[in-house]
């Protein structure tokens, strides 16, 4: 009775997958047998093809390099027997980036092997955090993005990259993955407890790295942005040349490191830890005070600057 029930499990499943991947097409547009043909011939994997290692090793350094995170960049990366990379970034030489944990968690449908060439059939899903008003925000974010990858065996256990192909956007998507996978690997991807599992992983993953740094925060999948500074989007009878010179100063403050909106951000520098704060005080119709302060994790002040906004006019002061 069991194994009955388990056969029917699967025989659902699968044609739920053929159903839903069948109907996803419909609805899309398509791609002739030249096209795709065509497609897979142009398609070139970002990453070195002199690269060799195995099999596990080239889909990780693919999904990093397809993510712009290199193995050279990140300060740590470990891969466990699970599918999944940690990619801990506590520092980087980028001027304007906030990432301060990257995660992946990839899923490896299937792996086919023909001659001694091997092609894996693979998913993942790429979450970027860092500190916001003392929460754990999600900053970045890429989903369910599907990768064919065909590797050529070298040596024992050891491979090289010949192509990848990912899935075309827009109205070609869902022919693109009737195109790259067999039908109970569609089956599988279209599935969403698969990605509901992935989505906890990533969360646990989170979560995680909250307890190696001893940090309690609430982990938020998005930024509140009821609190950006008000003089971004002020009086609509402001002209589009004052709007551009206060959006300016914004962009600059921020290229300083320092939030868009009103709280604070964290950045870890160098292994150092800094809070950058902003803080608005209205004086009048389109007049404000922004106060921009840098502080280390003790408590101590580094920097400050002081705003005043009248209109589309602003001077700044620099206290500290």
């Amino acid at each position: 009775m069991k194994k009955f029930v388990v056969v029917f499990t699967v025989v659902i499943f699968i044609v739920f997958g053929i159903s839903y991947c069948g109907n996803s097409d419909i609805k899309t547009g398509t791609i002739s047998d030249k096209e795709w043909a065509e497609y897979e011939k142009n398609s070139k994997v970002n990453i070195d093809k002199t690269f060799t290692g195995t099999i596990k090793e080239i889909i990780d350094k693919y999904i990093l390099y397809n993510i712009e995170i290199s193995y050279e960049k990140a300060d740590q990366v470990v891969v466990d027997d699970k599918d999944t990379l940690y990619v801990k970034k506590l520092h980087s030489k980028d001027k304007n980036y906030y990432n301060e944990f990257e995660t992946v968690v990839h899923k490896t449908f299937s792996t086919k092997k023909n001659g001694d060439e091997i092609t894996s059939y693979i998913s993942y899903d790429y979450r970027g955090y860092s500190f916001v008003n003392g929460d754990f925000v999600e900053n970045s974010a890429c989903s369910r993005i599907p990768a064919k990858i065909t590797l050529k065996e070298v040596g024992d256990n050891t491979y090289k990259v010949i192509c990848c192909v990912i899935a075309q956007d827009g109205e070609y998507y869902a022919p693109s993955i009737k195109r790259m996978f067999p039908t109970f690997v569609r089956g599988e991807y279209y599935a969403d407890f698969y990605h509901r599992r992935i989505e906890k992983k990533l969360f646990e993953n989170a979560q995680n790295y909250l307890q190696v740094i001893g940090r309690k925060a609430e982990i938020k999948d998005y930024l509140d942005t009821t609190e950006l500074l008000s003089y971004r989007y002020d009086d609509e009878s402001m002209g589009e040349a004052e709007i551009d010179r206060l959006y300016d100063l914004l962009q600059d403050f921020e290229w300083k490191d320092y939030p868009t909106w009103i709280g604070t951000r964290e950045v870890v520098r160098n292994g150092k830890r800094y809070i950058y704060m902003a803080e608005e005080k209205k004086l009048g119709k389109r007049k404000y005070l922004i106060t921009y302060t840098k502080i280390d994790e003790n408590g101590n002040m580094l920097e400050q600057y002081k705003v005043n906004v009248d209109k589309a006019d602003y001077k700044i002061e620099k206290v500290v």
